[in-house]
């Protein structure tokens, strides 16, 4: 047996999925969740909210004058040490807060803008970007083999290898 709800999909097709599901399982005419904005998506931090979504990766500047850098983390993979450097950058030079965005990319929250240069200079910073290429900034991987059992293939360390290549 298959696991996944993509092979039924793939299988028969959205159109002929969506009716049969509506025909067997709903007794009520199916609503519209509205107009698809999925390929709108744009990447805009530090613009007003109608100008599109935001992932928060880069320097920007909060509204109390300080400042905030998101790091993009290449394929979703922060080990447990980069994560305590994480840290520690974060007490060095902000104020000790990390967040995460929706996508899990850590922001180092309240730099001083004469930190900035000396954050942005540290080493863990060219691994785990606030300036990814294109490719880096957009690109995730699933768990694949080392967490998941119905992966077939490991997936983090071939798209990293993908993402350096391109």
């Amino acid at each position: 047996a298959r696991a996944r709800s993509r092979f039924f999909v793939d299988d028969w097709g959205t159109e002929k999925r969506r009716d049969r599901l509506e025909s067997e399982y709903l007794d009520f005419e199916r609503q519209s969740a509205g107009e698809d904005i999925r390929d709108e998506y744009t990447y805009n931090a530090g613009r007003p909210q109608s100008a599109g979504k935001s992932d928060h990766v880069g320097v920007h500047e909060q509204s109390d004058g300080g400042y905030y850098v998101g790091l993009s983390v290449a394929v979703g993979r922060l080990t447990a040490a980069d994560a305590l450097e994480l840290a520690d950058l974060a007490d060095k030079y902000g104020s000790g807060k990390i967040r995460l965005t929706r996508r899990q990319n850590p922001i180092v929250m309240d730099v001083p803008a004469g930190a900035l240069d000396d954050l942005l200079a540290e080493p863990l910073l060219s691994k785990h970007t606030p300036e990814p290429n294109p490719f880096q900034r957009g690109t995730v991987a699933c768990t694949g083999t080392v967490f998941c059992s119905l992966a077939l293939t490991e997936t983090k360390a071939r798209t990293a290898r993908m993402l350096r290549w391109l």
